[in-house]
């Protein structure tokens, strides 16, 4: 007997295929009953890709039954990052302590910081019985983690006798095997900074490991890093294949992915145990460049360089799916030749596909003979389209002039970062603001462009860049920018977060400037941290230069602002501290994020600045500071003494957590 075509079972079949299983889990929905249960369930741990699983693993959660927590449970070992995060975030909807226990785990074993943060964050709840687990991340290789984890603890140092249990229980943590007492250590006295107020001693010393010790072409650019290592002969690769496996460990993939093919070519086996030592820690993420390293080896000798302690490790330990209660794997292992061929003769008596294909083996009966006779398929739906936007400019605000074309540019730009909404930068056009910063994963802003007719679009101005090194790869990233943006040409095209002047190879200035003869970029910019590699940029004739600057980081103002030479525009950025000067510090009241504005753009040598709202609401806020951009004299020092406030505390955040 074959399924019926109406049956449930005829939904979750699509499960099982490729192209169908998003739909099939959408439609399911709509289903209630234990064949879409036991579907899902078979759908999320066969792990076919992060975002059926997770598709899955939602719908599971609407199913709040023992099976489904297996499910979200055993997410949290999954080796889809996305997933982990999913398990994660259910702890706020589910009590259950074994889900706790396996978020524990991942404070420790996630190669992603982002969820080793999430997790964090999610235990420190209020109410959680494990919330002191947290203690483990203290030594976290990511500063962000570690960050996290001063913020909680600094909240929950509210009395002396909070801080004395939470140094205790730290000093407590000193102890366990492993541990990196340099951090821990460190996060103890950026606690006691953040309680009392004292910095610590000059001698007190938190110094964080050498790179140049260990890779004499070191580099803290990235993109000249794999430059310099694409380019290196043989003979080169093989006089610095002792770095390579220092290299391996980097978080850029252009970096280990070079690092690995320098020790397949010249390395030894100290040099592949090196790497694989890496695992000794999986906050490390180093395992896509341990499987490049071990890739086509054969079994003998992987296994030999795999052994012991450099064998890999999974991110949390899961129960064989057979000795899952009530699950279909539970129920095909206890199969007999009997049940078998009953389920076969009557399928729809069985709720899951995995039983039925099982009894279909034991019995000698082909699957194809028990399927539905027409399988379902995702119905035909028209993809809906869009309607264009209408955006028109708006006029009466301050603009200034940028690049050696001169274009005429509202002060205050708008960022895509945070993703604001696509009514956002309709609203941002009507208040004047008329070029917009982009880079790829900015969708929002990419679905503004791409919706507006091309006359509409033509009043504005997109801004670009790339994190490349090479002329090759800096011309795929303008291509790219404008073929998503659709547009002709970029208004700015900048070179982002140089930190080295090796970065400015006559390759990139030969590409960059083909480009702007090509009409495809108006101007040539570089964006930098670093104050002397920008006035030496700018004496060497860069068109535009974008450089940090707010009330609590004034660098600026004495080292940059003064070498500003007629014809180069400047551009500042990051004027809130990543909102971290519209918080309250030190008993201060925070400043308005118009007035941020207002600070730097007071300053005659900047001609316009960067916004980055996240909400419709924020953006208002921040323009009303291109509504009325003069900063009220009254104002200023206020702004700078509470930056000033910031900038200690940033400067003991820097020592204690960010260089670690």
């Amino acid at each position: 007997m074959r399924v019926p075509d109406d049956h449930p079972l005829n939904v979750t079949r699509a499960f099982r295929t490729a192209g169908a299983a998003l739909a099939a889990v959408e439609a399911a929905r709509e289903h209630g009953g234990a064949e879409v249960l036991d579907g899902l369930f078979e759908l999320a741990v066969a792990e076919t890709n992060a975002a059926v699983v997770v598709a899955t693993l939602r719908a599971l959660a609407e199913r709040d039954t023992p099976l489904s927590r297996v499910a979200v449970r055993r997410a949290a070992g999954s080796r889809f990052a996305l997933a982990r995060q999913f398990a994660i975030h259910a702890m706020d909807r589910l009590d259950d302590r074994e889900l706790d226990s396996a978020v524990v785990k991942l404070l420790t074993t996630d190669p992603s910081w982002v969820n080793r943060r999430a997790a964090l964050t999610a235990l420190a709840a209020v109410g959680r019985e494990r919330r002191w687990e947290i203690l483990r991340t203290a030594d976290d290789p990511h500063w962000r983690v570690r960050h996290a984890l001063g913020r909680v603890l600094t909240a929950w140092g509210a009395s002396e006798t909070d801080q004395q249990e939470i140094n205790c229980r730290l000093a407590i943590e000193q102890f366990e095997e492993g541990i990196n007492r340099t951090r821990r250590d460190a996060l103890l006295a950026y606690l006691t900074y953040r309680w009392t107020g004292r910095e610590p001693g000059d001698g007190t010393a938190f110094g964080a490991p050498d790179p140049f010790a260990v890779c004499p072409f070191w580099d803290w650019d990235a993109a000249v890093l794999a430059v310099r290592l694409k380019r290196m002969t043989a003979a080169e690769r093989a006089a610095h294949v002792n770095a390579m496996p220092f290299l391996a460990g980097h978080e850029d993939g252009r970096v280990w992915k070079s690092a690995v093919s320098a020790i397949r070519e010249h390395g030894e086996s100290h040099h592949y145990r090196a790497v694989l030592a890496l695992r000794a820690d999986p906050r490390n993420g180093a395992e896509p460049a341990i499987e490049r390293l071990l890739d086509g080896l054969d079994e003998e000798r992987k296994h030999e360089l795999t052994t012991g302690p450099f064998g890999r490790r999974s991110v949390g330990e899961r129960e064989p799916l057979e000795a899952i209660a009530g699950s279909p794997f539970q129920r095909a292992a206890a199969l007999t030749p009997t049940t078998a061929a009953g389920i076969v003769a009557e399928p729809t008596s069985e709720t899951s596909w995995h039983v039925i294909e099982a009894a279909g083996r034991l019995a000698k009966v082909p699957i194809w003979e028990v399927e539905p006779l027409n399988p379902w398929t995702p119905p035909t739906v028209a993809k809906p389209s869009l309607p264009p936007l209408v955006a028109p400019l708006g006029a009466g605000v301050a603009t200034t002039l940028v690049g050696p074309d001169r274009i005429a540019v509202s002060r205050v730009g708008v960022s895509g970062h945070y993703l604001l909404p696509v009514e956002g930068f309709v609203e941002a056009a009507a208040a004047g603001v008329n070029w917009f910063f982009w880079e790829p994963n900015y969708a929002t802003l990419t679905a503004f462009s791409s919706r507006l007719s091309a006359s509409d679009r033509r009043p504005f101005h997109f801004v670009a860049g790339t994190f490349e090194a090479d002329g090759r790869r800096i011309r795929a990233d303008v291509e790219r920018a404008l073929r998503e943006l659709r547009v002709e040409r970029l208004g700015i095209f900048f070179l982002f977060w140089v930190q080295s002047w090796d970065r400015l190879t006559d390759d990139v200035r030969d590409t960059s400037a083909a480009l702007r003869a090509e009409g495809k970029i108006a101007a040539v910019g570089l964006s930098s941290h670093r104050r002397p590699l920008l006035v030496r940029a700018m004496a060497d004739g860069w068109d535009v230069v974008m450089a940090r600057h707010s009330a609590a980081h004034r660098g600026a103002e004495t080292e940059l602002f003064p070498a500003v030479p007629p014809g180069t525009t400047l551009i500042t950025f990051n004027n809130l501290c990543y909102g971290r000067l519209l918080e309250p510090t030190h008993g201060l009241t925070p400043p308005t994020a118009a007035d941020c504005y207002r600070y730097t753009l007071s300053f005659p040598q900047v001609a316009a600045c960067w916004s980055a709202p996240a909400t419709v609401e924020q953006l208002r806020d921040n323009l009303a500071a291109l509504r009325e951009p003069e900063l009220d004299p009254g104002r200023r020092d206020d702004l700078r003494a509470f930056g000033a406030k910031l900038y200690q505390h940033e400067k003991v955040f820097e020592r204690l957590v960010r260089m670690l």
